[in-house]
Formats: C-alpha cells, sequence, structure tokens
C-alpha cells in the first residue's frame, strides 16, 4: 500500500504531532511504501514547497488582529496549515501522485486537501486527532473515511453524532529509546543548575508545558508539605516566572527548575528521578506518562477515564486537587512494590502494536 502522511512541521520541530509521524513512518514502511509530507525536505520528508511566501500574508494578518483577539480559526498556525495543504493538493495534481490512502496529522485545512484530492483519485483518508483540538475536531466536517481518536472521551461523544468511523488508538512510545536501563544523571549534575540546591531522594519529576491546564502549581504546593525530597520542574511556557517564585518560596532549596530540556535526554531525566507526577485536567493522555512508564518510572497523576486506562498498575491515580493526599501518596511512592509494572504497562503501547492498529483500521477502511 502506497500511504502519503500530510504533518506540516515534521523534521522541522520536535513535538508531539511530528514524533507521531515519524514513529508511524517507520513502522509502518516495514511493509509498505510511506511519503511524509512537510514544509521541509529532509532525509524522510517530501516538501511541498516554502513557507516564505507566506511572510507577506502574515504581516498583514498580524496588523490585522494586533489588537483584536484572533478566531482559532483564524490564527498564524491555522493560515500556515491552509497554505500547507493548498500546496500538497497542488503538487498532487501536477505531478499526479497516486497513493491508495492519505493520513491527515494537521487537522481541518489537511482534511480539506485529502477531500479534494480523494475526489480525483478516490484515495481515502483518515485524521489523527492527536491533540484533541479545534482544528482536528474541526477536521470532522471535511467527511474523513476515518478518525483515530487519542483518548476514550472522545471517541464516546463523536460515537454518539456517528459522523464517522472512530477508531481508539491510543499514541505509542518508541521503547528503545525510552527503557529503564539507560545511563542517568548524577546529583552534580542537578546541582550545576543551581548549585544551593539539596538533591535528594524522593526526586520529584514534572516536565511539561507550564500552562494553566497542567496545573503544574498544585505539585509545588503538595512536594512542599513533604520533610524531604527534590522536586524538579522541566519545561517552558506563559506561566514558566510565576511557578518558578512559586517553587523556590515554597520549596527554597528543595526545587530545581532544569529549563527547556533536550527530547534526546528525556530518558535520562527520567532515569534519574523516583516518580513523575502530572497533575493536569482536560488532557488527552499524555505521551510524557507513556515515556515515564516504559523508563519503568511510577506516575502520580489525575484520576480519570483516559489515565486510568494508560497508567493501569504503573503508578497511583488521586484527585491531584487533594494537596493532603497528593502530598501523602508522595511520602509513600518509594515504599510501594511497582518492581518493573510501570515497563509492562508501557509495553502494551510500544508503536509496533500501535502501528498495527493503524494498519487493521485502514484495511477496514478500504474493504468496505
Amino acid at each position: 500500500m502506497r500511504i502519503a502522511m500530510l504533518t506540516p512541521y515534521a523534521g522541522i520541530v520536535d513535538r508531539g504531532a511530528e514524533n507521531i509521524t515519524k514513529e508511524l513512518k517507520d513502522q509502518l514502511g516495514k511493509n509498505h511504501t510511506v511519503d511524509v509530507y512537510s514544509w521541509k525536505e529532509t532525509e524522510w520528508t517530501v516538501s511541498v514547497g516554502n513557507l516564505r511566501p507566506n511572510k507577506g500574508f502574515r504581516r498583514i494578518h498580524k496588523k490585522i488582529f494586533k489588537h483584536l483577539p484572533t478566531p482559532p480559526f483564524l490564527g498564524p498556525l491555522w493560515i500556515d496549515t491552509m497554505f500547507f495543504a493548498l500546496n500538497f493538493y497542488k503538487k498532487m495534481i501536477k505531478e499526479k501522485r497516486g497513493y491508495d490512502f492519505l493520513i491527515v496529522n494537521c487537522g481541518f485545512w489537511g482534511g480539506i486537501s485529502a477531500q479534494l484530492y480523494k475526489r480525483i483519485f478516490n484515495t481515502p483518508f483518515i485524521i489523527i486527532g492527536h491533540a484533541g483540538g479545534h482544528s482536528e475536531i474541526f477536521g470532522l466536517i471535511t467527511k474523513p473515511d476515518g478518525f483515530v481518536a487519542n483518548n476514550l472521551s472522545t471517541k464516546k461523544i463523536l460515537d454518539i453524532f456517528d459522523i464517522t468511523k472512530v477508531k481508539f488508538i491510543l499514541n505509542g512510545v518508541n521503547l528503545d529509546s525510552f527503557n529503564p536501563d539507560g545511563p542517568k544523571f548524577s546529583n552534580d549534575y542537578f546541582k550545576g543548575f543551581n548549585e544551593n540546591a539539596r538533591i535528594q531522594s524522593p526526586k520529584i519529576l514534572c516536565a511539561c508545558a507550564f500552562e494553566k491546564f497542567k496545573r503544574v502549581d498544585l505539585i509545588i504546593k503538595a512536594a512542599s508539605k513533604l520533610d524531604k525530597g527534590t522536586l524538579i520542574l522541566a519545561g517552558d511556557g506563559p506561566l514558566k516566572n510565576k511557578l518558578i517564585s512559586m517553587g523556590e518560596e515554597l520549596l527554597g532549596d528543595r526545587f530545581l527548575y532544569l529549563g527547556f530540556f533536550p527530547h534526546k535526554d528525556i530518558p535520562k531525566l527520567y532515569r534519574s528521578c523516583d516518580v513523575y507526577c502530572l497533575p493536569s485536567i482536560g488532557e488527552n493522555a499524555s505521551v510524557a506518562l507513556l515515556e515515564a512508564l516504559a523508563c519503568n518510572i511510577p506516575i502520580i497523576t489525575h484520576k480519570d477515564q483516559n489515565r486510568s486506562y494508560v497508567i493501569g498498575k504503573g503508578g497511583k491515580l488521586i484527585d491531584v486537587r487533594d494537596t493532603e493526599k497528593f502530598t501523602e501518596t508522595l511520602r509513600k511512592i518509594r515504599v510501594l512494590e511497582f518492581k518493573d509494572l510501570p515497563r509492562k504497562q508501557a509495553e502494551k503501547f510500544g508503536w509496533e502494536n500501535i502501528a498495527k492498529s493503524y494498519e487493521k483500521f485502514m484495511e477496514e477502511i478500504i474493504s468496505e
């Protein structure tokens, strides 16, 4: 089967959608021919053109919305994706490239382009709802042949409306890159970020974007009530300064901020800590949870349907809004006997298994 994947920033940035695309290409490429279309030509992507021509349009866009709220469908990312989808369609028509299946990883505008392509080549397509955001949900308007829901809640809602065929497929984890047996960072390495920091167990890690819905303040409050232990934050975002100030005020020298951490070093960071915490709400099953599990690090996160499915027996699910309960769970996490349960849970979601689910879903659609 010849498969085309549409991911505008594949090979350019290192984020969830782009990593998903790379892993799927590698796995599906074992049995199929897979081309990934992006803004940039790399060893694993095909360029649809240059993003530069859009700069003039974006300057005009910035002036118009400088003092006005920008609707989601008119944001800069949406505009770039619109041009990307248009360029993809033009390239396919000009070069008469035929595919058996399209996988859209850029929501609404990718769906528009895929639907136009389908009308000429009769090629089915699916949209990946990796972020559960507006663009992916609006993509249903384009009438895809299937939609991949990355959490149970989204699938349950979409099944009610019966717009298209919906398949629940969780994001995967690279079990080779994320494993419990690799190197770890020493305490001296951590002290290189702050020589006055006290690095002691339990080392509690929270690595994420510092957005409001991540609720990082809850882990800071809970950790501050421990008698010992170091809270390590890694990431960036609009709440960075506020969270750093809060951590330093409540935990003093038991707080350490690492800044934005390169993804290639994240496995080593997980292995260097005793527990990974993610207090977020209203979020899909975060890839970070799977990565930590794969390194055999137990998880503490908010209890909901999606994360109960992901974590299994590899951690503790609690109401993270209950500070006393959160603190008590942190206090007990080291003495709990998890053994290799986190790693075993992660192995269910290795990319090889996830790719097989995609393959089966595509075959179901083609056979109908």
